[in-house]
Order: structure tokens, then C-alpha cells, then sequence
């Protein structure tokens, strides 16, 4: 003990600092080395078949693009997490279709961006069962911070998104969150909600009255 003592009064005290700094640094470096895809900071399931992503993973017939758009933008590490998201889900032949209107044939032809933000607008970060969605807004704001309007279809039988998507295949239940099945690519209205319900007035007249 006397020895370390000698040895400690024997090295300035700025010595001893600059050590510090170093060891800091290199911690840092070799952390950062170390990082992979997902966050070691949040908590994924164990069991993660039970998740969002892989109930799209083991549903190709109708969910395939779906997760392959997922894997491409990073946002399946999102889903596999514990969290209570309501997923808004476009199905095979709803992208096969968006893909035809955009010009293109497949979503390697987008960009991640778009892709990105494409999907956040289609999810909710609260558990909305197919009841949440009757006429007027949808009562929570997608992750891309966008309201989304919902109202029943001309034969009353199914609930539409924004006047075009159709619930096809409603609450299915996971325990990080619930998705409803949908025909189309939900489309975000370039208008503000407000100017796109003055625009569809005759469907939301009662709605845009009590916002008025």
C-alpha cells in the first residue's frame, strides 16, 4: 500500500487525468466498433415470432413486399420491439398496384426515404381496433405526425382510408400491437385535413361542421 502511495505522489495529478481521457476514448472507440443493426438499448422480444415483422414474414402470400420494404428501410428492427402500434398493412396486390400508378415495377425503384416515410404514415403509435376507424379523423396521428380520415364504404359493408383503402382483414392482434389488412396504399392527402375535408364536404359534412 505504501508502495502504491509513493508510486501515486511520484506522478503529477495532470498525468494521472490525461491517462483518463485516454481510457475514455478508447472505450469509445471500441463500443462504437462493436454497434450493429439494432439497438442495444431497447429490449426485442425473445420470442419474436409473436411480433408485427414476423407475422409479415410468415404471410408472404399477402404480406411479402410488405416485409421486404421493411427490411430495406431498417423499419422491421421497429417492429420486432415491444410497443403498442396499430399497422395499417397494404397487402401484395395493393403495392403491385401503387407500383403500376407510380410508373414503376417494384420498390427497389424508390428510394429508402420514400419508402420510409410511406410506411410511417401508415402506422399509429396507439392500439386502434377496426371500431377506432368510423367517419370523421382517425382519433391518433400516424408516426409521420399526419392525421388520416376514415368513413364507411358507399355499401356500408367495410371501413376506407382517405376515401380509397379498404379494410379487408381487421384486428389482428399481437402483443406489440394490431394490424388491419388493407386493399391500397393509403395515400397522404398533399392538402392540410382541414382543406381536404372542405374538398369532400359531402361525405364529411357533420364532422367538418363540428371542427368549424
Amino acid at each position: 500500500m505504501k508502495s502504491l502511495n509513493n508510486i501515486r505522489n511520484k506522478i503529477p495529478f495532470s498525468k494521472f487525468l490525461n491517462m483518463g481521457i485516454i481510457i475514455a476514448l478508447l472505450y469509445c472507440c471500441v463500443s462504437c466498433e462493436l454497434g450493429t443493426e439494432t439497438d442495444e438499448t431497447v429490449t426485442y422480444y425473445e420470442d419474436y415470432d409473436l411480433s408485427i415483422t414476423k407475422y409479415f414474414e410468415t404471410n408472404p402470400e399477402r404480406f411479402s413486399i410488405l416485409y421486404d420494404i421493411l427490411d430495406t428501410t431498417g423499419l422491421k428492427h421497429l417492429f420486432r420491439t415491444y410497443g403498442n402500434y396499430t399497422f395499417l398493412a397494404p397487402n401484395n396486390s395493393a403495392f403491385e398496384a401503387y407500383f403500376a400508378e407510380k410508373g414503376k415495377s417494384s420498390y427497389e425503384d424508390f428510394e429508402v426515404g420514400e419508402l420510409t416515410e410511406l410506411i410511417r404514415y401508415h402506422v399509429f403509435p396507439d392500439l386502434l381496433l377496426a371500431g377506432s376507424f368510423n367517419s370523421g379523423l382517425v382519433p391518433s396521428k400516424t408516426l409521420t405526425f399526419d392525421y388520416m380520415v376514415s368513413g364507411p364504404s358507399p355499401d356500408g359493408e367495410s371501413v376506407l382510408l382517405n376515401k380509397g383503402a379498404r379494410i379487408v382483414d381487421k384486428d389482428e392482434i399481437l402483443p406489440n400491437g394490431i394490424i388491419h389488412e388493407v386493399d391500397e396504399v393509403i395515400i397522404k392527402p398533399k392538402a392540410s385535413i382541414y382543406d381536404w375535408l372542405k374538398e369532400n364536404q359531402a361525405d364529411f359534412s357533420i364532422f367538418l361542421e363540428a371542427v368549424e
